[in-house]
């Protein structure tokens, strides 16, 4: 598992596959099954595993960084959620259809299945070729102080958001209709992941304390969503640098003892987030925390059952894969085509008067017609996530989407290593778009809210890329050079 140099992400998620499969086994001899885990979700389980154990090992030796960020997800998002089902079988999503074993055993044969298909489009794309950085000597990065500046602008944004009713806080919301104010942090970990090592200590703790405020404030506006994010921008700037991840001693300390601080702020965040921030105080968000009793709390199912549901991606596949036609009523082409010019290409206007298909989803289950814009904005806020399991299987008919999903993988692979620029940043910010929109079409939420990102994103990009951009000198900025394994050539 480890080197001499320290221990590989792809070991450390091999491991994590061989420890959620021995649980499942240690609770099911326990426990028993019940009505959505059986004995045969157990041995899918442990074939799961088998399953990405194989395609790690080829990982290894052939760098991907696709591969790695597939794999985490399934071991969390779909894996972990078996084990919590066996835990504690409670599901919001499942129990809207009474769900019992043998469906949730197909979607586990469909995700299978699924991720096979990708990995093969990944693996035919040209899973050997990689890029690697010789070196930056002959350029400059851009002053760190910028860098703060424009991170110091994203958090002021966000506190604005989230704290302030008036017309500061309008005008917040107004520049986060056109900029992804959070890309910026993944702008941040690329230029960090390039230029960690001419950072001064100082200013590395400036970024640092950035960063804290960052989440610190959006975890008291109620979004559970902040570290989460922040490990996936961190996680993305990171591979397109490397294409791979070490961690030595004490990183991976730092890293386990983020995990309960992250499960902290992902429950608070819970408690208090349909209390409105914007009319109250944030010490009053804090009391609210007090008073629930996070740290104190004897009863274990209160603090895991929002973890378990947040992780259950395997959830909502479910109700799509095994409710196909009723869910075909919102995820179409001709609908999502209404949403796009509704929800994307007009804003401020409607055509259609549709919303977006994550807003339609809570309406299925229950045969209730779907709402149009004008009444949406007079309800409440909610949103579930379709995946692009599900998403797919419903809108290609079933097994017909596994094709599809090779198509997009061997896509996004051949989009990867085509990328080049002059400009070094440039060129690795590029490659951590790449990854982060392949990251949001494992996690969909609808193709119509994959369009209103891809907008976000071309529009943040053109107008903040330069400065971060390096500064040239007249010698070449870096070489790049082909990567087989881990033995350039």
């Amino acid at each position: 598992m480890s080197n001499k140099t320290g221990y590989d992400l792809n070991s450390l998620i091999i491991i994590g596959n061989v420890t959620v499969c021995a649980l499942s086994i240690y609770l099911y001899s326990k426990i028993g099954g019940n009505r959505y885990v059986n004995i045969s979700t157990v041995i899918l389980l442990c074939i799961f595993g088998v399953e990405n154990i194989l395609i790690l090992l080829y990982e290894k030796k052939k760098r991907d960084p696709f591969i790695l960020l597939l794999l985490i997800i399934t071991l969390v998002f779909y894996m972990g959620r078996v084990v919590t089902l066996l835990y504690d079988p409670w599901s919001r999503s499942l129990a809207l259809f009474s769900f019992t074993t043998d469906d949730l055993n197909y979607s586990l044969i469909f995700i299978m299945l699924s991720n096979i298909s990708i990995f093969l489009g990944l693996s035919m794309a040209g899973g050997n070729i990689l890029y690697k950085k010789k070196g930056i000597t002959n350029s400059y990065p851009v002053n760190p102080r910028k860098i703060m500046g424009i991170l110091l602008f994203v958090v002021l944004v966000s506190y604005c958001i989230q704290f302030t009713g008036d017309i500061l806080g309008r005008f917040a919301g107004y520049i986060m209709l056109f900029v992804n104010v959070n890309l910026i942090l993944l702008f941040t970990f690329t230029y960090l992941a390039m230029n960690f090592n001419k950072v001064s200590n100082t200013n590395r703790i400036v970024f640092l304390t950035l960063i804290t405020f960052f989440i610190v404030g959006t975890t008291l506006s109620g979004s559970r969503s902040a570290l989460l994010a922040l490990a996936c921008y961190l996680l993305v700037a990171v591979l397109s640098v490397n294409g791979k991840i070490i961690f030595n001693k004490k990183m991976l300390l730092i890293s386990i003892i983020i995990v309960p601080v992250a499960l902290f702020f992902f429950i608070s965040a819970t408690y208090i987030r349909n209390v409105d921030g914007r009319h109250l105080a944030r010490t009053k968000q804090l009391s609210i925390l007090q008073e629930v009793d996070l740290i104190g709390s004897k009863d274990i199912s209160l603090l895991c059952r929002p973890i378990s549901g947040r992780i259950g991606f395997l959830d909502y596949s479910t109700m799509l894969i095994r409710n196909q036609e009723r869910y075909s009523k919102i995820i179409n082409f001709q609908y999502y085509f209404e949403s796009i010019i509704d929800n994307v290409l007009t804003p401020g206007f409607n055509v259609f008067g549709t919303i977006r298909v994550s807003h339609a989803m809570p309406y299925i289950p229950s045969m209730e017609l779907v709402p149009t814009r004008e009444e949406k904005m007079q309800m409440g806020y909610q949103s579930d996530m379709p995946t692009v399991y599900g998403e797919y299987y419903v809108l290609f008919h079933g097994y017909l989407a596994l094709i599809i999903f090779f198509i997009f993988s061997y896509t996004f692979k051949k989009v990867y290593l085509s990328i080049r620029s002059k400009d070094a940043f440039l060129f690795y910010l590029y490659r951590a778009l790449v990854l982060f929109v392949f990251y949001l079409w494992l996690n969909s939420f609808g193709i119509d809210w994959m369009m209103l990102d891809l907008i976000g994103i071309i529009i943040t990009v053109s107008l903040f890329k330069n400065f971060y951009k390096m500064r040239r000198r007249k010698e070449p900025i870096c070489e790049v050079r082909e990567l087989v394994g881990d033995t350039p050539h």
